[in-house]
């Protein structure tokens, strides 16, 4: 559901034609009985969405072991500072993977996503990142969070295992 619902809304389409198109994706059988769920009628996609969604709850179980994860990795690494340039992209890596259908299914905003990136750090790392963030985005609202791609461009940058100190 949650991968229909990313798919439809990345190729533009509307409320009609996500309740009427989803038909294609679910066997035959089904047709009758969805055809009797709340919204269907009225080509609601947010409220025919939420009855499957009721009907169905495993739909949500990918999504709360992914919140779930991305909370136990935000704690892991924010207990230790971070030791090399490796260190950093495993965390990257990892932050993405779980962020990123997080983001597909609209769980986690932009800048949820970007604050979490920053908190995960150590509390020293987080200092030392934000002079450098300071000094790449001097005019940057201090009551805003920094781009995950900027905070990702200063960590590459201060865990580089190519610095010569």
């Amino acid at each position: 559901m949650h991968e229909y619902q990313a798919l439809a809304t990345a190729n533009g389409l509307t409320d009609t034609q996500k309740v009427q198109a989803i038909f294609r994706y679910i066997p035959p059988d089904l047709w009758k009985f969805w055809k009797t769920v709340d919204g269907y009628t009225t080509d609601n996609w947010a409220m025919f969405s939420t009855a499957l969604e009721a009907m169905y709850p495993d739909t949500l179980a990918a999504t709360r072991l992914t919140k779930k994860a991305l909370q136990d990795l935000l704690y892991n690494t924010l207990r230790s500072c971070m030791g090399d340039e490796e260190e950093v992209m495993d965390y990257y890596r990892e932050f993405l993977e779980l962020t990123n259908p997080l983001q597909a299914v609209q769980q986690l905003s932009n800048e949820d996503r970007n604050a979490k990136f920053f908190k995960g750090f150590h509390h020293d790392d987080r200092e030392i990142l934000s002079g450098h963030l300071f000094s790449m985005k001097p005019n940057h609202p201090q009551d805003r969070p920094y781009k995950l791609d900027n905070v990702f461009k200063a960590t590459q940058s201060y865990f580089s295992n190519m610095q010569f100190y």
